[in-house]
């Protein structure tokens, strides 16, 4: 029911006003609002099952509000080298890819082979701060075959037709982000639970929708990542407006998709 309330809040003008109140005010007033929507669609009877279901809505909505204010402070946390909690989230990708234990891991030129710009991975999140290191790290730790998968997809020896793995999660937790932002992702949230971890695990199917994307189109140079990228997010759009939820990454799908690729 959450959905179709969401939904019918979003694109009502009538309920403007009441919009407002529950998707940008902090604190949403459960027994007002709900008050004010009966008045507003004229209900002069309402029985308990109504109220409690409206209540429930808000709550939810409630959730995602929060949820959301949570996501953005990890956005805009900056990395700190100097907390261990921060270096544990690059060190989990550095592990999981690179065969080396080095200690100055750090300032190393193999974080270009995994998609960063520079020696020094830290200055290169693109704005996404703390959240697109938590979401890399997420993907690499519960998916590694996919992971690993989508970074040898990332390059080919062989020719031009390459995109930056690192660099690209990043605008794929922008892109998330946006789908969030905007709503779009509510209807997922309200299926498979208002956690972060559905974020993360958004992220990771994303992740592995582009790559396999990347592969289909095939490109003859990283010129044509833009062209691919913006397939991309219009396929996961529809698949939104079809769906309501993502299909989420199982460990079954994990397995049949590496074997697949050996």
């Amino acid at each position: 029911m959450s959905i179709k309330f969401t939904k019918f809040l979003l694109n009502s003008v009538v309920f403007e006003e009441i919009r407002n109140k529950i998707f940008c005010e902090k604190t949403i007033k459960f027994e007002k609002i709900k008050n004010e929507i009966i008045k507003l669609k004229k209900m002069e009877k309402v029985n308990k099952n109504l109220n409690e279901n409206i209540i429930k809505c808000l709550q939810d909505i409630s959730e995602m509000n929060l949820l959301r204010t949570n996501i953005e402070q990890y956005r805009a946390e900056k990395f700190d080298p100097t907390k261990n909690t921060h270096l544990e989230l690059l060190s989990s990708v550095w592990e999981n890819f690179i065969d080396d234990s080095d200690e100055t891991f750090i300032l190393d030129r193999k974080w270009k082979r995994l998609g960063f710009q520079r020696n020094d991975p830290t200055t290169d999140f693109r704005g996404m701060g703390l959240l697109g290191v938590r979401n890399l790290a997420f993907f690499v730790k519960k998916y590694p075959s996919l992971a690993k998968f989508a970074l040898e997809s990332s390059y080919d020896t062989e020719s031009r037709s390459f995109y930056p793995f690192a660099a690209t999660g990043f605008n794929i937790t922008s892109f998330a982000l946006d789908l969030l932002n905007n709503h779009t992702l509510d209807p997922h949230f309200y299926i498979n639970g208002i956690q972060f971890i559905q974020f993360n695990e958004i992220y990771s199917k994303l992740f592995v929708e582009f790559n396999s994307i990347w592969i289909k189109e095939n490109p003859k140079t990283i010129l044509e990542f833009q062209k691919i990228y913006d397939k991309f997010k219009k396929k996961i759009q529809n698949d939104l407006n079809s769906k309501n939820s993502l299909d989420l990454l199982s460990k079954k799908k994990e397995i049949s998709k590496t074997k697949k690729n050996q």
